[in-house]
């Protein structure tokens, strides 16, 4: 079989050859996920806590929310309700929460591999770059590290991207289901994270300024969307202010984005191109992997330029194609919705909550975007190189094979370390470590009829399924605004009548660098220290 009916061989069957590879990559990326979490489940951060109490609540009938220190049920309205829900359908079952955030976590990591690699073949036409794309975010430790948590972000992504599928199906079929469909996923991206908006303005914005049809059918087309993707957030508002007056229970107040953040989302951003500062270093693997890589590109020259019918540019005058409007507009609206997403991440971090991280957990939908167009990029480049020369085409692909050959280098071993760390230990508050402090053995050998005040109610929950107020502070770092002096001596009060009263109650700290011993012992003398040192204090009321 010679060189040329391999290639038409392959050729007929490109499209079997991506289902198969993309198929294969997000049964990968699935195991993966699985193996890393089996041993000590998945990672947990308080905000995962709060989605899994959320769940159990609702799957008990209570609704979606949690309960104070003393059982008064608080209703959830911090955060969109599709992910608790989820996590409850799990409880409901007997699974459990986090047995059921595992699962999520594994099919959102396997779904967003096979949708950057579909999205890649949307623009352009090749199954070697699809797969390329998609192979290089299942290595890339920041995708995979993302997904190791308990968290919203990888679900957002895989209905995000549906979202634009359908919206890309609409542009050219004009079939109303697609739009209607587009709208649905889009709804089910802002019941996950509320800055699913940026998803929902940017289609809008690209469906309703698409050149090629009537302003008029154009505001329609916007106003089935925007009617389909807003009215389930609608009703969420609604239930949250008529069970606690407030539609998200965020204040609106500017505070500055500080160094520290600035600094994070810097080392975040460069940890992505960090090993191409080694890329003109030469070593046996490189000159290998350049032999291997001109080999391949010369093939795929063959593939292209023989099989495909892709000949050189001619020199002679032609008549530009027209190009229908309204055709092939998904680029443009990743480009759009990158934007608005970076946009609406920075105005919350500025006025919503100044606890939002600027880190790989943020910018993780940001990634998936760039993967995806710096992959379309290299192949716009190949076919623009492949109308010039053939060696000018060649070595463009040699070029960036070897830029994905010194990332894949780094990002490998990377991704493979954060897999045995999380099987062998475990993220977060799931670290197997943490259970074993001696506060948190201590605390559960007393009875539950004691008062808990803690620095971390989610600690609190998580290692004892017990329910506790928060300590009195005096400044909120989640809002960086100060408590009220009338509000923080009212909470001090407050634990000082109980205490008089003869109640039981129990001082739980976690974060022991923050406790200040000379402050309780001041304002409580009741309180015995029991436990004390690096790992947490525990006081209990004589």
């Amino acid at each position: 079989m010679t060189i040329d009916t391999t290639l038409s061989w392959i050729t007929a069957r490109r499209k079997l050859w991506l289902q198969a590879g993309l198929a294969l990559l997000g049964l990968a990326a699935f195991l993966l996920l699985i193996w890393s979490t089996s041993e000590h489940s998945i990672g947990v951060r308080s905000d995962s806590v709060d989605y899994a109490w959320a769940g159990e609540s609702f799957a008990h009938g209570y609704g979606l929310g949690r309960f104070d220190g003393e059982g008064v049920f608080k209703p959830l309205t911090q955060f969109p309700p599709l992910y608790p829900i989820l996590l409850g359908f799990f409880e409901f079952i007997g699974v459990g929460v986090w047995e059921g955030a595992r699962w999520i976590a594994a099919l959102a990591f396997a779904a967003n591999i096979v949708f950057i690699g579909i999205a890649v073949n949307r623009l352009t036409s090749s199954a070697l770059f699809a797969l390329s794309a998609a192979l290089f975010a299942f290595i890339a430790p920041f995708v995979f590290e993302v997904n190791l948590w308990a968290m919203t972000e990888p679900i957002y992504v895989a209905f995000a991207f549906p979202a634009f599928f359908f919206l890309d199906d609409y542009f050219r079929t004009e079939k109303l289901r697609d739009l209607i469909w587009a709208g649905v996923f889009l709804a089910l991206a802002c019941l996950t994270r509320y800055v699913g908006f940026s998803g929902l303005g940017a289609a809008a914005l690209i469906v309703f300024f698409r050149p090629g049809k009537p302003w008029l059918a154009k505001l329609k087309e916007t106003a089935i969307l925007a009617s389909v993707a807003l009215a389930p957030t609608i009703l969420w508002f609604g239930r949250n202010f008529f069970a606690a007056g407030t539609a998200t229970n965020k204040i609106l107040s500017y505070h500055p984005i500080p160094a520290q953040k600035i600094e994070i989302l810097k080392t975040a951003v460069t940890s992505w191109v960090a090993p191409l500062r080694d890329f003109f270093a030469v070593g046996r693997r490189k000159l290998v992997a350049l032999v291997v890589l001109g080999g391949a590109s010369y093939l795929y020259y063959r593939y292209q330029h023989e099989t495909l019918n892709l000949k050189p540019k001619q020199k002679t005058r032609k008549s530009r194609p027209k190009v229908a409007p309204a055709k092939n507009l998904l680029a443009l609206l990743l480009l759009v919705y990158a934007f608005a997403y970076s946009a609406l991440v920075l105005f919350s971090a500025s006025f919503l909550g100044a606890s939002i991280p600027l880190d790989d957990r943020i910018l993780y939908p940001l990634f998936t975007v760039i993967v995806i167009a710096l992959f379309s990029a290299i192949y716009w480049l190949w076919t623009r190189s492949l109308q010039i020369h053939r060696a000018l085409a060649i070595a463009v692909l040699v070029l960036f094979g070897l830029v994905g050959f010194s990332l894949a280098e780094d990002y490998l071993p990377q991704t493979i370390s954060l897999a045995d760390e999380s099987r062998d230990s475990g993220k977060g508050y799931a670290l197997f470590r943490l259970k074993e402090r001696e506060v948190v053995q201590t605390l559960l050998s007393y009875p539950d009829d004691y008062v808990i005040y803690t620095d971390n109610v989610h600690q609190l929950y998580y290692f004892s399924q017990r329910l506790g107020y928060l300590f009195p502070i005096d400044f909120d770092a989640a809002t960086q605004q100060e408590i009220a002096t009338e509000d923080f001596v009212r909470s001090l009060s407050n634990i000082q009548g109980r205490l008089e009263s003869g109640q039981a109650v129990m001082f739980v700290f976690f974060f022991a660098e923050e406790v200040d011993e000379t402050f309780i012992a001041e304002n409580f003398p009741q309180m015995q220290l029991v436990v004390g040192g690096d790992d947490g204090y525990l006081y209990v009321s004589q």
